[in-house]
């Protein structure tokens, strides 16, 4: 890890940490600005989708309403590594905080080992995005030590433990912490978020309601046991889907790093429970038999999960 806070001749660079996601996997981003003399106007490279390049717009109008005054200079914004697609909307905030630190409007002593994570309004309000599980996992292995996140994204933050995760819910409030770093604390989960697993103490289904279908129940519970496959042949209305709804219910308690691996694909498909960090039981998935191949496995020209991948570790 490096940080570079350089003032030169012709300008001011200025380097932070941010993540992105590819395939079911985060990664660290760093995102370089560079604010030096010639003709005014603010640039973007790298390998970006639509969304990241309307980045633009939204920070420079978000610092504006801020309060930010900013003279015209030109600004280059450089997004590494340079040949991985970046998709989305995270990079909306670490664009702002590499641009007014470059602009020296904020410190940088505390850049060093944070990242920052979030998409910007219009009114510089910071706004929750997919994937925050991935990211920070990814961060928490690069050996960032801090990373500020939106209010909604605090609770996925706070679930990998070993990085301080900063709730912060506008630009105004992350540049008054930045330029005082003293007063950077923290958040603290309110209820301690238990990873060595055990299911919710309520099920909204459970294998012991099937009564009768004793042929049915045997050959369920014998291939659970033995992690198989299982085919359920029969007419409309026998317990065909009842049975098979109910079998995560009889499924061995999920460990520490199910329950992240299951989440971290949830997160970045947007399907996390509100306000639920992590799923705490195994996943069932129903897809119709006219599903797509690719909906089914997943992929496509920047891949996304399929169904499989949902159904990881479950049914």
């Amino acid at each position: 890890m490096y940080f570079v806070l350089r003032k030169g001749a012709a300008g001011l660079f200025c380097n932070v940490y941010s993540g992105g996601v590819k395939g079911v996997d985060g990664y660290v981003v760093q995102v370089e600005a560079d604010v030096s003399t010639g003709l005014p106007g603010f640039y973007m490279v790298g390998y970006l989708s639509a969304q990241v390049r309307e980045a633009e717009e939204r920070v420079r109008t978000a610092m504006r309403n801020t309060g930010f005054r900013l003279p015209a200079m030109k600004v280059t914004i450089n997004l590494s590594p340079a040949n991985i697609r970046k998709e989305g909307t995270a990079y909306d905030l670490p664009i702002a905080v590499a641009v007014l630190a470059a602009y020296e409007t904020i410190s940088g002593r505390t850049l060093k080992d944070s990242a920052f994570v979030g998409e910007l309004g219009l009114d510089g309000r910071i706004k929750p995005v997919r994937g925050v599980l991935a990211m920070v996992l990814a961060m928490r292995e690069a050996g960032i030590r801090r990373c500020f996140l939106a209010a909604e994204n605090v609770a996925e933050g706070l679930a990998i433990g070993a990085i301080e995760i900063v709730k912060v819910r506008d630009l105004r409030e992350l540049a008054e912490l930045l330029n005082h770093p003293e007063n950077i604390s923290g958040e603290v989960p309110e209820e301690a978020v238990e990873l060595e697993g055990g299911q919710p103490e309520t099920e909204a289904v459970d294998f012991s309601e099937v009564s009768g279908q004793l042929l049915l129940r045997r050959a369920t519970e014998v291939a659970v046991a033995g992690r198989h496959n299982l085919l359920y042949i029969g007419p409309p209305g026998s317990g065909k889907s009842m049975v098979a709804r109910r079998i995560p219910t009889i499924m061995p308690v999920l460990s520490k790093e199910e329950q992240l691996e299951i989440s971290k694909i949830y997160s970045i498909c947007g399907m996390l429970p509100a306000g639920q960090a992590l799923l705490s039981q195994r996943p069932f998935r129903e897809p119709h038999h006219t599903i797509s191949a690719q909906a089914l496995t997943g992929g496509g020209a920047f891949p996304r999960p399929g169904e499989i991948s949902l159904a990881s570790r479950g049914v």
